[in-house]
């Protein structure tokens, strides 16, 4: 009786453990699904809908990934890589910007979905609401286009 308790108990673990590690798919494996034009179509700072700031916040943002290792991301260009489900754009140094160092939280051949941590003076947006050197919780989710 013990030891079936203990053979229910190690299966039950070894479920949990693989649906967890499927639930975190390695991006970084799918550079290519990354590959092509965005534009953002929803964004939300510290929880609160962008639109609630700024009407044209949501769709503001245009994103160019290409294969070449380069982007595009509105009037800035740079470099980006992809590890694991970490998304980095570096923006070219003339601009004397730090990297954008995102979480990806989705990605499939349509939806990229990304997280990042920015002062309101780093994201470029003035927003009366927040200090100069508050941390915004930014996500940003992009549609692909054709």
């Amino acid at each position: 009786m013990q030891t079936m308790k203990i053979i229910k108990l190690t299966i039950v673990i070894f479920l949990a453990i693989f649906i967890s590690s499927c639930n975190k798919t390695n991006i970084g494996n799918y550079p290519e699904l990354i590959v092509g034009g965005w534009i953002s179509t929803n964004v939300t700072i510290n929880g609160l809908a962008g639109n609630t700031f700024n009407e044209s916040l949501d769709s503001s943002a245009q994103l160019f990934i290409g294969e070449d290792a380069e982007y595009h991301r509105n009037y800035v260009t740079g470099s980006w890589d992809l590890d694991k489900s970490k998304l980095t754009l570096s923006p070219e140094e003339f601009y004397q910007m730090e990297d954008w160092n995102h979480e990806i939280l989705e990605l499939t051949e349509s939806i990229l979905k990304v997280k990042i941590e920015l002062t309101k003076s780093e994201f470029g947006w003035g927003f009366s609401q927040f200090d100069e050197d508050e941390i915004l919780t930014i996500i940003q989710t992009y549609s692909k286009q054709e």
